[in-house]
C-alpha cells in the first residue's frame, strides 16, 4: 500500500512541478481516441434504442477490458523485467491521468485574453477548456463560468482520479476516466445517449 501511495504522491508532485510529459500522450486523450474508435465500430445511427443500448454495453465491456486490464498487464510485466520499472510506469501513468497542469494552462489563457481585452481569445480558450459554446459570454459571465468549470474539472480530473488511485492504483483510475469520458460524450452528443446508457449507469 505504501508502495502505491508513494507512487501517487510522486505523480502528483510531478504534475504540479513540471506538468505533463511532452513525449508521452495524456491518458485521457488516448482513451478518448479509443472511445471514438469504438463508436465508429459499434454505433449505428439508424438502429433502434434497444439495439444501440445493447451494442453500447458490448462496447463498454470491450473498453473496460482494454482500459483496466491493459495497464495491469503492462505494469506487472515490467515488474519481472526490471525491479522498480513497474513503479516508474505506474507513476508516469498516474501523472498523465491528472489534469492540474491542463486546468492551469487553460485558466491562464482565459485570463490573458481578458487582461488584454481580447474577449474572443478568452472565449476560444474557454471553449477549448469546457467544450461549451461561449459566443454570448461577456467578461463577467466568462469569469463566473470559468470558476464553475474549474471547480468541475478539478473534481473530474484531479480529486476523483486521486481517490480511485488510492483504492486501486492507476488501472482503476483509468477505468474511472473511461466511464467519465463516455458519460460526457453522451451529454455533448445527445444522439449517443442510448449507446452510452451502460456507461452512465456505471459512472
Amino acid at each position: 500500500m505504501i508502495y502505491i501511495l508513494a507512487s501517487i504522491g510522486f505523480a502528483y508532485l510531478l504534475n504540479r512541478l513540471i506538468g505533463d510529459f511532452p513525449i508521452i500522450p495524456k491518458v485521457p486523450q488516448l482513451l478518448t481516441r479509443f472511445i471514438v474508435y469504438t463508436e465508429e465500430r459499434w454505433y449505428k445511427a439508424e438502429g433502434t434504442p434497444k439495439s444501440q443500448s445493447t451494442k453500447g454495453i458490448f462496447a463498454l465491456i470491450f473498453a473496460v477490458i482494454v482500459a483496466f486490464f491493459l495497464p495491469v498487464i503492462f505494469i506487472f510485466s515490467l515488474y519481472y523485467v526490471y525491479h522498480g520499472a513497474d513503479w516508474i510506469a505506474h507513476t508516469i501513468i498516474c501523472c498523465q491521468l491528472l489534469g492540474m497542469h491542463t486546468i492551469q494552462k487553460s485558466c491562464e489563457a482565459i485570463f490573458k485574453g481578458l487582461h488584454f481585452d481580447d474577449i474572443q481569445a478568452a472565449r476560444n480558450a474557454f471553449t477549448d477548456f469546457s467544450s461549451l459554446d461561449s459566443a454570448d459570454l461577456t467578461g463577467e459571465n466568462l469569469i463566473r463560468e470559468t470558476v464553475l468549470t474549474t471547480a468541475e474539472q478539478s473534481l473530474r480530473t484531479v480529486t476523483a482520479p486521486l481517490f480511485f488511485m488510492c483504492i486501486g492504483g492507476a488501472p482503476l483510475a483509468c477505468l474511472y476516466t473511461l466511464t467519465e469520458i463516455m458519460t460526457r460524450r453522451s451529454i455533448l452528443h445527445p444522439e449517443l445517449t442510448q449507446f452510452y446508457k451502460g456507461a452512465r449507469f456505471v459512472n
